[in-house]
This record gives C-alpha cells, sequence and structure tokens, in this order.
C-alpha cells in the first residue's frame, strides 16, 4: 500500500525515528559533520517529496536509508576521490538491520496503543481526542468539559499512564511472557 502525499503529520513521525539511523549512517560514510548535516536535510526532503511511491509494507527506516546512501555516493563524487572514507560494511549493515528491528518494534508499539485506545470510552476518550487529535490547549479542553485546568492536567497523567501500562501488557502478552 502507498503512503498518503497529504499526511506530513505521519511522515514527520516516521522520519523522526529513522533519522539516528540515518545520521550514523553519513557519519560512517562521510566522517564530515558539515557534509552530514547538509545530506541529512537533503534525504529528508527527498523523502518527504517521495513519501507518496512509499510503499508501507517497507521499512521506512531502511527506506530512507536507501535514499541516504544514494545521496553519500553522489557527494563523495562530487566532492572527488580524496574525499572517499574507506567505510565499515558490517557497521552499515548492522545500521540497517537496527533501523528495521527499531521500525518493527515501533510498529508492535503501535499497534499496542491503538488496540488501548480503541478501549478508552467516555470522558477519558474524549479527553485524549480534544488533545491529541484536535490539539487543543488544556485551558480550552477545560472549557468545554467544564473542568479546571488543573483537573484536565490530572486526568491527562493518569489517562496516559494507564495507556503505558495497557501497551506494556499487551507487549508483555505478543512476546510470550
Amino acid at each position: 500500500m502507498m503512503a498518503e502525499s497529504s499526511d506530513p503529520l505521519r511522515f514527520t513521525r516516521l522520519w523522526t525515528q529513522a533519522q539516528p539511523v540515518v545520521v550514523s549512517m553519513l557519519t560512517l560514510r562521510l566522517r564530515d559533520r558539515t557534509a552530514v548535516d547538509d545530506l541529512a536535510q537533503e534525504v529528508a526532503l527527498a523523502a518527504f517529496q517521495g513519501f507518496a511511491g512509499y510503499d508501507d509494507s517497507r521499512s521506512f527506516t531502511s527506506w530512507v536509508v536507501g535514499i541516504a546512501q544514494h545521496k553519500a555516493v553522489d557527494w563523495l563524487r562530487r566532492n572527488g576521490s580524496h574525499r572517499l572514507v574507506v567505510t565499515d560494511v558490517q557497521a552499515l549493515a548492522t545500521l540497517a538491520e537496527v533501523g528495521a528491528e527499531l521500525d518493527r518494534e515501533l510498529g508492535d508499539r503501535a499497534s499496542a496503543l491503538h488496540g488501548c485506545l480503541e478501549v478508552l470510552v467516555g470522558r477519558p476518550r474524549t479527553l485524549i481526542h480534544l488533545h491529541y487529535v484536535e490539539d487543543l490547549p488544556t485551558t480550552t479542553i477545560a472549557e468545554r468539559m467544564g473542568l479546571t485546568v488543573s483537573n484536565v492536567k490530572v486526568l491527562l497523567h493518569r489517562i496516559r499512564a494507564g495507556l503505558r501500562a495497557c501497551v506494556e501488557r499487551r507487549l508483555h502478552v505478543a512476546g510470550g511472557g
């Protein structure tokens, strides 16, 4: 299934998770901090522009690492062989594996969280929706729900703690523990 190009929030979440792996890979390849920073921005832009063509069945991290590898090779060509650094192929392979594992773990967590959110009803569900979906400040939520700002903050804290515990239980059960 192809990604929705009109979902910049989803892209941002995926990029935020993948960026450390991309930067690590670029650092191993280039060992030039300025070039790494520049190329990381180029990779983010290229990935964002090509996001509509991203296949959700693949690891996003692996996809952007592939883009980064192409950008690094192009940079090395443009800047001459004197800039070429011998790369540790095993380290690059390990980074790719770590990225794929991170994607799997985050996917498992996202699935567990989705399941936990589905069982929320009543005021907790409304609070979560207003705060995280509608992105309303606590003052506005308090006004809408007839609560004090302090009540809203405490309730959100308790709901998040409950969701965290629910996610951990689901992951523990799914892991066979």
